[in-house]
């Protein structure tokens, strides 16, 4: 008997997750945002553009590629130029569960995955005179990386929306988004 009841709670919980006749529009995805490395104190500005495939009112899948900006930090010795430089790019995949909190204005969270791919840059020069030469080095890395962020949604209307929120790429990037959705 507990598991018939089990089940059928089941069925119905499904079935309004998945429920048939709403009028529900996938959406594009642009953002603009500002993110910090891991160890770069600096920030970068970014642009993340996607695409989002509602399966219900509240849960959503959304994919996209999001590239994140360039950040340098000059080395402490005054007797060369050494820069290091990091930048990154990740095409990722997330579930986003949105809650709302009137027809219009809702709050999100979301987790997922992505892959993400750093490249890191090193180039030393020693100033004019010196007997020592210069050299360049670089580093590519992909992995795969959880992703998780909260934020909000606000609909002007049936076609457009916009979005602010704060990311994280596991503990590596952390991003703060703010952009539009088009509806169709």
């Amino acid at each position: 008997m507990k598991k018939l009841i089990a089940s059928s709670i089941l069925i119905g919980v499904s079935g309004s997750l998945f429920a048939a006749g709403e009028n529900l529009d996938n959406y594009l995805i642009v953002g603009l945002s500002s993110s910090s490395y891991d160890g770069y104190s600096p920030s970068s500005s970014d642009i993340n553009v996607g695409i989002g495939f509602p399966i219900n009112k509240a849960i959503s899948i959304e994919t996209g590629y999001h590239i994140f900006g360039e950040v340098s930090e000059p080395a402490d010795d005054p007797n060369r130029f050494d820069i290091s430089t990091v930048s990154a790019t990740a095409l990722y995949a997330v579930a986003k569960y949105s809650h709302y909190l009137s027809d219009n204005f809702s709050v999100f969270g979301k987790a997922g995955v992505g892959l993400i791919t750093v490249t890191g840059k090193r180039e030393i020069s020693y100033p004019s005179g010196s007997s020592q030469s210069s050299s360049y080095f670089e580093n590519e890395e992909t992995e795969t990386k959880l992703i998780y962020g909260i934020g909000a949604d606000y609909k002007f209307n049936q076609d457009w929306a916009m979005f602010a929120g704060a990311s994280a790429y596991s503990s590596d990037i952390q991003t703060f988004e703010a952009g539009i959705h088009y509806h169709f």
